[in-house]
């Protein structure tokens, strides 16, 4: 039985959670639990769940093609045959998509979830088709010469943020 009885004592004065208020501490009670002592609620205040984290992904760089400028003399001549002088195409060029972290959940009683984390996703670079320039004296282009290159794609990814944790 003493061994009982110490073990109990030991137990209230290391939990201070289960121990009963003092009397200054009976009008100091949180909202809604009263004047009750505190080891009828171990977990009276509650916990907060942790915020999710943000994410966020780099820009891309640009995938532009390739131009073509000739330049003759004033009095020169410039002849392109058939499928020559073309500028490049565009390339692709793309960003990843960006989740932000959901929130923690709350443990006890009046504890608070935790806030979804933030989601953005970069810039995206420019894809455009290369150009033709063509000066000088005389310039012939033969049909399917001389044409601008055509433009690429540009994609930007998802960004979405995490949802709330649960109370």
């Amino acid at each position: 039985m003493r061994c009982s009885v110490l073990t109990f004592v030991l137990f209230v004065i290391a939990s201070p959670s289960l121990a009963l208020p003092l009397q200054g501490e009976l009008a100091a009670r949180e909202p809604g639990f009263g004047t009750l002592p505190t080891f009828f609620f171990p977990l009276s205040k509650g916990g907060s769940g942790g915020n999710g984290g943000n994410a966020q992904t780099g820009n891309s760089g640009n995938a532009n093609g390739g131009s073509v400028t000739q330049q003759g003399s004033p009095w020169g001549f410039i002849y392109n045959g058939a499928g020559s002088a073309l500028g490049g195409n565009g390339g692709q060029t793309w960003t990843g998509n960006a989740y932000g972290g959901s929130g923690g959940s709350a443990f006890g009683f009046g504890g608070q979830g935790g806030n979804g984390g933030s989601a953005t996703s970069g810039n995206s670079g420019s894809a455009n088709g290369g150009s033709v320039t063509n000066s000088g004296g005389s310039i012939f282009n033969a049909p399917g010469s001389s044409n601008g290159g055509n433009g690429g794609y540009s994609h930007s990814g998802n960004a979405i943020g995490g949802n709330g944790g649960n109370v």
